[in-house]
């Protein structure tokens, strides 16, 4: 493979192991999982963001009280150290939202992307 984007939940173990040599993250900040990895804005595309995500959600119409339960659920689960460690051991990020912050994030992640012509640096980053 000549370059691809992955998650790295699941391209961490190959990146560990030397089978992928990663490059740069996508996301707005450095990871905690690689923190001496750049992100793309950093070393190359200053500007650019790229998050990926993962939640729970309910269906429309779920009483509010069953929401607060299972968020007041998720925030204890997200404290414990050891599900955090199991977390970032496997590559990713734990954060918690509330659940109008989760709403928030899915409804600006459904806007409309606009797409700019880019010009690629000269600068060789490999």
């Amino acid at each position: 493979i000549s370059m691809m984007f992955a998650i790295l939940g699941a391209a961490l173990p190959a990146i560990k192991s030397g089978a992928l040599r990663a490059l740069a993250t996508t996301g707005a900040q450095r990871s905690v999982v690689l923190p001496d990895l750049p992100t793309i804005a950093e070393d190359a595309l200053p500007g650019y963001s790229a998050d990926d995500w993962l939640g729970v959600a309910a269906p429309a119409g779920t009483p509010s009280a069953v929401i607060e339960r299972w968020s007041v659920a998720m925030a204890g689960f997200y404290k414990d150290p050891d599900s955090k460690s199991w977390f970032v051991d496997s590559g990713f990020e734990p954060a918690f939202d509330s659940p109008n912050q989760f709403a928030d994030l899915i409804a600006s992640d459904r806007k409309p992307v606009s797409y700019t012509h880019l010009t690629l640096p000269t600068k060789r980053i490999v």
